[in-house]
């Protein structure tokens, strides 16, 4: 059969399978009335059109304006003429033999249809034109096209990995579904592609389990050495105002740190001669929080000002070392390549997938998190120069991607805006995950090349979506706030028009679960087992008593403020010696400068007085508690 002949028998195919539904009775720029018509039978259509059905607009051969059916109408519905009006928006042509352009469709109408011309429905090579992709890629099945079951709703590989993704919709909606749907097929897809999923309810774990690596914050490794002064300094400085001569002084004392560090380490290969700035953002240098503390312990030396941040830092690092939300930044972490194979999972013959549980971490500790991944991904995207393709899950971007800088730590939200201006040259792709895209920072959001929009019943979330989307029609816009569970609507660069689709149900053991289901559907299991660690103040190999420790760390007198606290009965003198005596002893088995110093830090801070530096000499006293507990 000829080219020519295939041609027409495709051509009468598609006028089988397309009928007329009405009659255009009235025109705008925007859109067009159709009325209602039943078939040649004078039966009522089969069929009729319904909200969000597809039609094509124009003479029975050459009808190419695509429109959508955004609301119905019965003027007058108990007359003899029992009217029914459609209201079509248009959308974008379809290629037509003669047209003026070359693809299959694009936005915009430059012929629009008249008075009197009818209104059809769509025919398979309509459909084929409209949401097949345009060139020839891998692509993803996410589930079929609403009111058109025989055709599956395809996402091209290339265009995630070439633009970012902002996947928005009510609590509720099914994003985490959508989240695990597009994994997982992405996953069998193409197992080259990383994904990092930073899971901040400890869902995705069992529902990628499979296909991913899960590290808990028991597993998790990011040592302090990664953060940049800034983070440092929101971490353990949380409450100064002067921030700017807090990150100065940070910034000495992590240079002050490195050379320490330097200086031991002067075999194997060369370091460089320090951290610092770099073109792509922080160059971070390991040093160990032995080299922290002791230069911080310098800055003790110098003036009252200097002394008095240095008292603040050193008390803040006792206190998060003691915080398990904080262990991650105190774990042995190893080299920087290290530390990018576990998280990207490197060498490639590993799972695609990494799911960072972060359930349970301080919020502080999250965004610290969260800023260190995305630099770590931007790190690896730069020295594999893009040839290690890779996608960042960020979960509730609202939170790390605020649109108000000024209420919310800045280091994630920095590190997010430099991943979405500078990850898509490098292959490098983030999908942000969020309940309420109005508190997003426009300048990401505005980054996402494409929207996967679930149910949105705020009007101030569907303005946002409204804002990426440059002429997204009202008809769309009003689509959002009634979509059902389980759909969506596809916009953007991947997809030539906004798309309603139903996603594949996931299997039941594949569906994210938040940790409280978990334990609600395993019945009674085992009984949970409480275990505190002892309250003994000290380990029965080694005996001793509140008062020898009283005499041996404060042989003469109590301080000032330890008379004023006894006097109003908040704190006993044997109070506050007992509790140094327990972190001591906590720390019996660990040698290193920074247990003690640490134990002595929170001591320190317990008696201290709120203002002037007291009347106890604090290195004497550290050196005391160094001496009894046996760690010096």
């Amino acid at each position: 059969m000829s080219t020519q002949q295939q041609a027409i028998g495709s051509e009468h195919a598609d006028a089988q399978s397309t009928h007329r539904v009405g009659q255009i009775v009235a025109v705008t720029s925007t859109q067009a009335i159709v009325l209602l018509e039943g078939d040649p039978s004078g039966a009522a259509l089969r069929d009729p059109p319904d909200i969000g059905t597809l039609l094509k607009l124009g003479a029975p051969q050459s009808a190419n304006v695509v429109g959508l059916v955004t609301a119905m109408n019965a003027p007058a519905p108990r007359s003899e003429d029992d009217l029914r009006l459609l209201e079509v928006e248009f959308l974008g042509e379809l290629s037509r033999q003669g047209s003026s352009f070359t693809g299959r469709f694009r936005r915009g109408v430059s012929i629009f249809p008249v008075l009197d011309d009818g209104a059809f429905t769509l025919a398979p090579s309509d459909l084929a034109d409209l949401f097949s992709p345009a060139a020839a890629q891998p692509d993803i099945q996410l589930g079929d096209i609403a009111g058109f079951p025989e055709m599956p709703a395809m996402f091209g590989i290339g265009q995630l990995l070439q633009g970012h993704l902002a996947i928005v919709g009510d609590h509720g909606s099914g994003k985490s579904c959508a989240v695990t749907l597009l994994l997982r097929r992405l996953a069998e897809a193409a197992p080259r592609v990383r994904a990092v999923v930073l899971d901040i309810k400890g869902e995705y774990g069992p529902a990628l389990g499979d296909r991913a690596e899960v590290i808990g914050r028991g597993r998790l490794r990011l040592p302090l050495w990664l953060l940049s002064p800034a983070e440092l300094t929101q971490l353990l400085l949380p409450e100064r105002t002067d921030i700017a001569a807090c990150h100065i002084s940070v910034s000495r004392l992590i240079g002050r740190a490195n050379a320490l560090y330097r200086a031991r380490n002067t075999t194997g290969h060369p370091l460089p001669d320090r951290s610092g700035f770099i073109a792509g953002g922080w160059l971070p240098l390991p040093y160990e929080t032995a080299d922290l503390l002791a230069a911080i312990e310098d800055d003790e030396a110098h003036s009252d000002a200097d002394a008095h941040l240095a008292r603040q830092l050193a008390d803040r690092i006792g206190a998060i070392s003691h915080d398990p939300g904080f262990s991650f930044l105190f774990a042995p972490g190893g080299s920087e390549t290290e530390i990018l194979g576990q998280i990207f999972q490197i060498p490639q013959q590993s799972k695609p997938i990494t799911v960072l549980d972060l359930a349970g971490l301080p919020s502080e500790a999250m965004h610290i998190v969260v800023a260190v991944i995305t630099r770590l991904a931007l790190r690896l995207a730069r020295l594999s120069g893009g040839q290690v393709p890779a996608i960042v899950v960020c979960e509730e971007a609202e939170r790390f991607a605020p649109g108000d800088p000024v209420a919310h730590p800045p280091s994630a939200r920095q590190s997010l805006l430099q991943l979405a201006c500078d990850g898509e040259a490098l292959g490098l792709s983030l999908i942000m995950v969020s309940a309420e895209a109005s508190k997003i920072e426009p300048a990401v959001l505005s980054r996402c090349k494409s929207l996967m929009a679930m149910r949105l019943s705020r009007e101030r979330d569907q303005s946002s979506v409204r804002s990426m989307v440059s002429g997204l029609s009202p008809g769309w816009a009003g689509l959002l706030a009634v979509a059902a569970d389980g759909e969506a609507i596809l916009f953007g660069a991947a997809f030539p028009v906004p798309t309603r689709i139903r996603l594949d149900p996931l299997p039941p053991e594949n569906c994210p679960a938040k940790p409280i289901s978990a334990l609600l559907a395993g019945g009674e299991g085992e009984a949970f087992r409480l275990d505190v660690p002892s309250n003994e103040p000290y380990p029965p190999h080694k005996p001793a008593k509140a008062e020898d420790v009283s005499t041996a760390v404060l042989p003469d007198r109590p301080s000032p403020m330890m008379h004023e606290r006894r006097q109003s009965g908040q704190m006993e003198r044997n109070t506050v010696i007992r509790f140094a005596a327990e972190e001591i002893s906590s720390r019996e088995g660990t040698r290193d400068g920074y247990a003690a110093t640490s134990t002595t830090e929170r001591f320190a801070s317990a008696v201290r007085p709120r203002t002037g530096a007291g009347s106890i000499d604090w290195r004497s006293l550290r050196n005391r508690i160094i001496g009894i507990s046996g760690e010096r």
